[in-house]
């Protein structure tokens, strides 16, 4: 089983204490006209009742690796997307699959589940209402995937590179060289990347032939601890310069490749 994560606290308008709440799936991933659906359990293990609102929605990264969601995907169907739950109760959500039938690549989702600031008592549980004191809301979120059936597999390839110096803003010392290099994910799967064995060449141009050239191990402190590759996608890394490697003198370029990848 799959438990949810905190993505954020939030502060609302309603009553009593925090709520606990848990959500764990039986798989990750929907397979188009195999698996059309899957189910995910919810458990309050508060001493009081809670209710609960599910949503799905479309996920992508920029460049630099900001997730953004569109939550106005009409693919995948929450039954139910609304409940309540008394003390330590639990219910399964299902999350089906509407959309196409002909999607050839993967599809990356989340699904988002938030406690409502609703005052439930014995008395109003089948018309709950809104309160007007103060109380933390939590969400958990979770990532999936829908995919077709068959075989599917990521293909990252090594699109731009170039020497540059880091900013304040960018981990690592300002001003600092850097490595600069944009990984396309070709496929049409995701692959997660915690660390990397990159082949690292100085070429003068108009040259073929690498003046230096270095292989490098980075591991997860420079992936951020894990970066996912969406298929389609572009992402941007900024990397230490290798100690060996002389920064660019005029007329030379730098050429990466992926040599291999690990999950670990």
């Amino acid at each position: 089983m799959f438990k949810g994560f905190l993505l954020g606290v939030f502060l609302v308008l309603s009553t009593t204490c925090v709520v606990a709440f848990e959500i764990s799936m039986n798989r990750e991933d929907i397979i188009v006209g195999k698996i059309n659906q899957m189910n995910v359990k919810i458990v309050n293990y508060d001493s009081m009742p809670i209710a609960l609102e599910a949503s799905v929605a479309q996920r992508r990264y920029t460049i630099d690796g900001v997730e953004t969601l569109d939550d106005t995907t009409e693919d995948i169907l929450v039954v139910p997307s609304q409940i309540i739950l008394g003390p330590n109760e639990s219910q399964f959500v299902a999350l089906r699959w509407v959309g196409s039938a002909d999607i050839t690549s993967e599809l990356p989702f989340r699904l988002m589940v938030e406690n409502i600031p609703i005052d439930i008592t014995s008395a109003n549980v089948k018309q709950p209402v809104l309160t007007g004191q103060i109380r933390m809301t939590y969400r958990l979120v979770r990532g999936f995937y829908v995919r077709p059936e068959g075989s599917l597999k990521s293909k990252l390839v090594v699109t731009k590179s170039d020497y540059a110096k880091r900013k304040s803003t960018e981990k690592g010392v300002a001003d600092s060289p850097a490595l600069e290099v944009v990984i396309s994910n070709a496929g049409d799967a995701h692959q997660i990347v915690r660390s990397a064995t990159l082949a690292i060449s100085i070429v003068d141009s108009g040259s073929l032939v690498s003046a230096q050239t270095a292989t490098v191990n980075y591991g997860g402190q420079d992936f951020d601890g894990g970066i996912n590759f969406l298929p389609k996608e572009d992402r941007r890394i900024m990397l230490p310069w290798p100690k060996g490697l002389p920064v660019l003198k005029e007329r030379q370029r730098v050429v990466v490749s992926i040599l291999k990848f690990s999950e670990e």
